[in-house]
This record gives structure tokens, C-alpha cells and sequence, in this order.
């Protein structure tokens, strides 16, 4: 769910906050609150577990963005505080994340955002609407005010020219 929920909070943030909130730090955040909240959970049918992540990532931007609008408070940015080590002292963190794959997966989400910026509004909330967040083609189109097949017709016009803007990939 990483790098759809990377989408779905980077365009959450807007532009001029964008330097304030990282989508990484939010992410993180999001991770932790989720892993102690999992009993809360409650399987809806499919999709239902990114909703309610996508749901909980939403609040904690639209937190960060108060916190960070408050005149009496400058915006802080938090520091990565997680230690080698878990709550046990004994037991040793493990991290799978070796530094390239943390770079590879940065590298293809940049292309991602760059990719979804060089699309019209209208494009890039589509994909955003049915492909990151995955709602029904009835739910997205009545988000943006328009009929089920005008709205597919905008959808695919959209993952066709995401295609189009999409560099070659020389696979071996």
C-alpha cells in the first residue's frame, strides 16, 4: 500500500505546505498508528484496508496542516526518532530496507508525482480518484460531478496519455 499511499498524501498536501509536511514523515506516522490501532480494523470487503489507511492518512495531513497554520507555533519538522532497537532493549530492529531499495522506491515515486503533475487537473484527479484510492467508477464520477461514462471516457483519456508521457523501459 506504500507507494499508493504516497500518491494519495502527496496530493493532499498543498504546494505551499509541501516544504513543512513531507509525504515520508506523514507515511511513517501513518504506519505506527495503524499497526497500534489494527484491532480497530473492520474488513468491509475488498479494498476496505486502504480506505481505512487512506482515511487515517487524510486525518493526520489535515492535522499536520492545522498545526502548521497555527500563527503562535512555527511548523516543526519531526525528526526521525526510531531507534536500531525495538521497545525491548534485548531484541534488535530489523530493517529490510536496504539503502538502494529505500532509493529505488524514491526514485519511481519522483517519476510517479512527476508523471501525475504533467497531466491536466482533470486527468490526474481521475487517476487519482480510481487508481490510488480506488473508488468505484459511480464514486469517482460523482466526486467530480460528471456521469459514469463521461467519467470513463475522462479515465481513459488520462491512462492514455500517462502512457504516452511514460519513458521507454529497455527491459533485459
Amino acid at each position: 500500500y506504500r507507494p499508493r499511499l504516497a500518491v494519495f498524501i502527496n496530493y493532499r498536501i498543498p504546494s505551499e505546505m509541501a516544504s513543512l509536511i513531507e509525504t515520508e514523515d506523514v507515511l511513517q506516522e501513518l504506519f505506527a498508528k495503524a499497526f497500534a490501532e489494527l484491532d480497530q480494523f473492520e474488513y468491509r470487503g475488498p479494498g476496505s484496508f486502504f480506505r481505512w489507511l487512506a482515511t487515517r492518512a487524510n486525518n493526520l495531513v489535515k492535522g499536520k496542516l492545522r498545526y502548521s497554520s497555527r500563527k503562535k507555533r512555527k511548523a516543526l519538522r519531526f525528526l526521525n526518532t526510531k531507534t536500531r532497537y525495538s521497545e525491548n532493549e534485548s531484541e534488535p530492529f530489523v530493517d529490510t530496507q536496504t539503502p538502494t531499495r529505500i532509493y529505488r522506491t524514491s526514485e519511481r515515486l519522483q517519476s510517479l508525482f512527476e508523471l501525475l503533475d504533467a497531466l491536466p487537473e482533470k486527468y490526474r484527479q481521475a487517476i487519482l480518484l480510481a487508481k490510488i484510492e480506488g473508488l468505484s467508477i459511480a464514486e469517482s464520477a460523482d466526486r467530480m460531478s460528471l456521469s459514469k461514462s463521461a467519467f470513463s471516457i475522462v479515465l481513459h483519456r488520462a491512462l492514455k496519455r500517462i502512457r504516452e508521457l511514460q519513458p521507454m523501459t529497455i527491459t533485459r
